[in-house]
């Protein structure tokens, strides 16, 4: 099953609307940053209309903040956050990808 607009390894950025996703403490580091998918993976908890599911990205940053985490191993400690598809955009494919 094929998930996600965006493949593992590619760079995405974040958009101001995902400060819904973001916990507060994060947030002022990751507002415009690009960072690499590590995961995709499918939430209920995060969909937009209860019963429905929600893609959603681990995503690693070049640099540790405030609020970063480890995303359950898929990120380096510190420098990653998960945030759902809505709130990123595309800069660039992970190698490999074929459209």
């Amino acid at each position: 099953m094929e998930m996600g607009k965006y493949p593992v390894g590619s760079r995405v950025s974040v958009k101001p609307s995902a400060a819904i996703d973001v916990c507060g403490v994060a947030w002022p580091y990751l507002e415009g940053k690009v960072g690499t998918v590590n995961r995709v993976h499918v939430s209920p908890i995060e969909a937009p209309t209860p019963g429905t599911w929600s893609v959603m990205y681990s995503v690693e940053f070049d640099e540790e903040f405030r609020g970063g985490w480890d995303c359950f191993g898929y990120c380096v400690s510190g420098k990653g956050q998960q945030i759902s598809e809505q709130h990123l955009d595309l800069e660039s494919y992970g190698k490999g990808w074929s459209g």
